[in-house]
């Protein structure tokens, strides 16, 4: 599940950076960026982390 949070927050990043939107839809970007982080930080047990981390 991790990785998938991962690429979410990869593809979303890259969106801001290639396309060019307006501001609404950056501002909706980067608010979905910022849940994500936030679901990544306090939704996921360290295990989970650990497992993700070390896989790589």
């Amino acid at each position: 599940m991790g990785t998938v949070v991962e690429v979410l927050i990869f593809a979303l990043a890259r969106g801001l950076i290639v396309i060019k939107e307006n501001v609404w839809e950056m501002a909706i970007t980067i608010v979905a960026i910022a849940v994500l982080l936030a679901c990544r930080k306090f939704l996921f047990l360290e295990e989970d982390l650990k497992k993700v981390t070390k896989d790589k």
